[in-house]
């Protein structure tokens, strides 16, 4: 069993609310203190920033670029890559900084070990408003200490290093301090006042854990603002899926990887849910992601002669839709049929795209032989009129690779 990450602590973060507690820090706090102390050791703080010695900047001016030509100027400074979904999801909000303080004496400065060649054509794609610095040799990285990202430093206009976080706690206010020359204090919970405590559920809880135990109970429930996600026992393949929203069938990667198990146990705000769970994974079990075209073989769902007879227009008057499936029947009230296509996928394990052109909304019940799901395909065209043929197609595919190899 696949499971490189045994010894290692991934992530557990508990801030437990009582009704004190509640009262005196705010769900953006507790975040605040997670992105402020996740990174562990801050023991470059207060000293002078080390050189970059970078091979090349892209998008940057021509002559000196290195930190002390900068002096008199805050540095903001960014180690990422292009595979890193969380620092691929802060760029927006970098971009916004920058632009805010374009004009105040402030330089954004993006580090990464990839080479030009894959740097950019994503810059033809996403942009990035700071300067490029292409770190092949690891140096920078090595300098500051960066064993994961993304990771953010702040240089004032002397060239000291003031402050050390994720980028998601990364904000104006921070920058602004760096410029007045105030500390940048790392948040501290303050303690409760000693009172009968009317509650224990935590505001804030992200638990992964290296297991061998197999199956288990999972749930997920959203509550006061809250969603919750528990398991005993799912493959790395499939918390992938759920973290990100992706089919398991376009999820592909080393399958010793995939095939690893985790128990896991989350408790974030709804609002913030996938974005904190998904640089969690990442960032605790060293994940290299990203999204790769393909051309494959995959099942088209095309409509037949008698379709349009078979396919039953809804009853339903609302706007809402319901799909359930497994036990030889796949059920839809108010469904598209893209819908369907993508129970389907579930169902046959193989990439399903919708080519029927079928417009509008319709209710179908389907029943098969749960022990062949292949039998689908004649209850397809029997109870619906619609068929499925083979094609080569280029298709999306999230890749996920070990990045500690």
């Amino acid at each position: 069993m696949y499971n490189p990450h045994l010894l290692k602590i991934a992530i557990i973060v508990q801030i437990f609310a009582t009704s004190v507690i509640a009262q005196e820090i705010s769900v953006e706090k507790a975040k605040e203190v997670l992105v402020m102390n996740i990174m562990g050791k801050q023991s470059l703080i207060g000293q002078t920033a080390p050189e970059l010695g970078i091979e090349k900047f892209l998008q940057a001016p021509e002559g000196e670029k290195g930190l002390s030509a900068l002096k008199g100027k805050v540095v903001v400074l960014e180690f990422w890559a292009t595979w890193c979904a969380p620092c691929v999801a802060e760029i927006p909000n970098l971009n916004q900084l920058s632009e805010e303080f374009r004009d105040k004496q402030v330089q954004f400065i993006s580090v990464t070990d990839e080479g030009e060649d894959v740097i950019a054509p994503f810059l033809k794609r996403q942009e990035m408003k700071s300067w490029i610095g292409l770190d092949a040799d690891r140096s920078a990285f090595e300098a500051y200490g960066v064993r994961g990202i993304p990771r953010t430093f702040l240089i004032d206009q002397k060239g000291i290093i003031a402050a050390s976080l994720h980028p998601v706690g990364l904000s104006s206010d921070i920058i602004k301090k760096v410029i007045k020359g105030e500390k940048i204090e790392r948040p501290k919970l303050s303690k409760p006042k000693t009172v009968e405590n009317e509650g224990t559920d935590p505001i804030f809880k992200i638990l992964i854990a290296p297991t061998e135990k197999e199956g288990g109970r999972s749930s997920s429930k959203i509550s006061k603002g809250y969603k919750q996600r528990e398991s005993e026992s799912n493959t790395l393949h499939q918390i992938l899926s759920m973290a990100y929203g992706v089919p398991k069938t376009r999820i592909t990667g080393p399958k010793t990887l995939l095939e690893s198990r985790y128990e896991i146990s989350v408790r974030l705000p709804t609002n913030q849910f996938d974005l904190l769970f998904q640089q969690a994974l990442t960032a605790s079990l060293q994940l290299r992601v990203s999204n790769q075209k393909k051309s494959v073989e995959v099942f088209v769902l095309t409509a037949g002669e008698d379709s349009a007879e078979k396919l039953k227009p809804t009853v339903m008057g609302s706007s809402g839709s319901m799909t359930m499936g497994g036990r030889g029947k796949i059920k839809t009230m108010n469904g598209e049929i893209s819908m369907l296509a993508n129970v389907l996928e579930s169902v046959l394990e193989r990439v399903v795209e919708d080519g029927t052109g079928i417009e509008g909304k319709y209710d179908w019940e389907i029943t098969y032989d749960e022990d062949d799901p292949n039998s689908v395909l004649a209850a397809l065209k029997e109870q619906l009129g619609l068929q499925i043929r083979k094609e080569q197609r280029e298709i999306e595919f999230f890749v996920v690779n070990d990045a500690s190899n």
